[in-house]
């Protein structure tokens, strides 16, 4: 009976090894992972740029960053010039004076299994 369930035995576990892998690549989604400002906090003093990072490379294509006020005015300057820091791959993009206020950032970008993603966050700016 041990040679019968030796075999059936190794061919479940490479089939649930399998499994697991394809489940880890399915949900291999890019995921910010920090940005400055960062999500929900309140500043101080106006930042030249934002900045979001994210866990893994992205691509060239789909990729997209704005800061949005209150107003809907839109207060980002083109273009979105992207970097690696701490092995993570951040998109920065150069903001207009900021007014004391609400703010919206949003961002679009293609993952490495090439899915778009997009996600958004608020921060504030109250000037001392």
């Amino acid at each position: 009976m041990s040679n019968l369930s030796t075999p059936s035995a190794l061919l479940c576990s490479g089939f649930v090894g399998l499994l697991l892998t394809f489940s880890q690549a399915a949900s291999s989604h890019s995921i910010m992972t920090s940005s400055i400002p960062e999500k929900e906090s309140l500043i101080s003093q106006a930042i030249p740029a934002v900045i979001v990072c994210f866990n893994e490379n992205i691509g060239h294509e789909y990729r997209a960053l704005s800061v949005t006020g209150e107003s809907g005015n839109r207060f980002d300057n083109d273009p979105i010039k992207q970097f690696k820091k701490d092995n993570q791959l951040c998109l920065k993009k150069q903001l207009k004076p900021l007014t004391p206020g609400d703010y919206q950032v949003r961002y679009r970008v293609q993952s490495n299994d090439g899915h778009v993603v997009s996600g958004k966050y608020n921060f504030s700016f109250k000037a001392n």
